[in-house]
């Protein structure tokens, strides 16, 4: 028996410019039925420093805020260097997901996007 056809998602943006100055917080991801997704980021800047965090919700809808939880992601999304590109991978099953960046000093640009695959 063949194994499980996946379809792969059309990349979607996330973050567009972000400003990395300051804190960012993205829209809610609807992942419901998907896997296998990935968020790719890139950035520029004059010594940005901060950290990628991805915060999922398993609820059921309406959604709350309040039943956020912090996704363990390895290793670490810090940002500490002038540019760089790099990729998290999301595992397990999740109903949806955010991405949040915060800033600690420095100033710079950040894009991403997000595919994932459908079963």
């Amino acid at each position: 028996m063949a194994g499980a056809a996946y379809r792969r998602v059309t990349p979607r943006p996330l973050i567009t410019d972000g400003d990395m100055s300051e804190n960012i917080t993205t829209d809610w991801v609807d992942v419901a039925g998907l896997n296998q997704i990935t968020i790719h980021y890139k950035w520029s800047g004059t010594s940005p420093i901060g950290e990628l965090t991805v915060e999922a919700d398993m609820s059921a809808p309406p959604h709350a805020t309040a039943n956020a939880y912090e996704v363990p992601v390895s290793p670490l999304a810090q940002i500490d260097t002038d540019s760089g590109v790099d990729t998290i991978v999301l595992t397990g099953p999740l109903s949806r997901w955010r991405l949040k960046y915060t800033s600690t000093s420095g100033t710079g640009t950040i894009q991403s996007f997000w595919q994932g695959h459908q079963v």
